[in-house]
């Protein structure tokens, strides 16, 4: 696998893990939306033919039956093709699936302008979730800013360019690519501006969002790029105090120590990120580096 492509897929399971965290909101707000709507309006009026359908997938999605509510959703969006809930829905279990290729050509078939604030919303926090994660980042900043635009603290829109002002720091072609299509005027111009503007974004939708562990490792890796460890062990610090089975921040944790030349916490805390996730490969291979023994054994 190439470069680029091993790019693309960490890129795409990081922006999985939001969208399948984010599925189970969607499919609540869905539920709450219909339930009002069915209150208000007995009989259902014109252009309604896919409700039951769409009810019946959100069931199934309650349940754990993917697949069937895929079918179901197929149904009310051919029985309703002018209500968007349907696919916006159908985009959103794409994605949490970690198709997003799918979930774009979906997301992008809507007709955005004349969707009611709330449905536009929905897809537009979704189209940008879907170009960030198959590698068209320039369309992702435009969709991130469009979502920020209406909803200032929309935390996805936050995270996103967050992260994407992050990855420009990194990549010099990379900020090229994404000063074109930057929603704020004037772009950043040099990598250590790039960082400041991630770091901004981030520390705002923490401050929105302080129950979101990995805000906090992400920031913390930019901190600990541009030689701030301290700032950055403050922060997963805060970031345990949330959660502290959070394997990703043990593991960070033991980044700070290891650079520091801590040899004995840096195992601590990978191996703690073991206990939290024995899945969680970095910390095995960390662990296998600094402790010869535990791989001879």
């Amino acid at each position: 696998m190439t470069a680029q492509g091993d790019g693309r897929g960490a890129r795409a399971r990081r922006v999985s893990r939001r969208g399948a965290g984010l599925l189970a909101l969607v499919v609540v707000s869905a539920w709450a939306l219909l339930w009002v709507g069915v209150r208000a309006a007995p009989s259902p009026p014109a252009g309604t033919a896919g409700t039951p359908w769409l009810a019946s997938a959100l069931e199934d999605l309650a349940r754990g039956r993917t697949e069937s509510a895929i079918g179901k959703l197929r149904l009310a969006r051919w029985n309703a093709p002018d209500d968007p809930e349907a696919p916006i829905l159908l985009a959103w279990v794409h994605g949490s699936r970690g198709e997003w290729d799918q979930a774009a050509e979906l997301g992008a078939s809507l007709p955005l302008e004349s969707m009611d604030p709330s449905s536009r919303l929905a897809a537009q926090g979704l189209l940008a979730m879907a170009y960030h994660a198959t590698g068209r980042l320039p369309m992702a900043a435009r969709a991130y800013g469009a979502l920020l635009e209406q909803a200032p603290a929309a935390v996805l829109a936050l995270e996103g360019l967050g992260e994407l002002a992050l990855a420009a720091a990194r990549d010099e072609q990379q900020g090229a690519r994404l000063s074109q299509a930057w929603p704020a005027s004037p772009a950043p111009a040099s990598s250590e501006a790039w960082r400041a503007t991630a770091e901004a974004h981030l520390r705002d939708a923490i401050a929105r969002a302080p129950d979101r562990v990995d805000l906090y490792v992400l920031l913390a890796s930019s901190l600990m790029e541009s030689d701030r460890w301290d700032e950055a062990e403050e922060l997963l610090r805060q970031a345990l105090r949330v959660d502290f089975r959070a394997a990703r921040v043990h593991f960070s944790l033991g980044q700070v120590y290891e650079h520091r030349g801590d040899r004995q916490a840096a195992i601590s805390a990978y191996r703690r990120a073991l206990e939290a996730d024995p899945s969680f490969t970095p910390a095995l291979l960390r662990l296998e580096r600094l402790e010869p023994s535990r791989s001879d054994g």
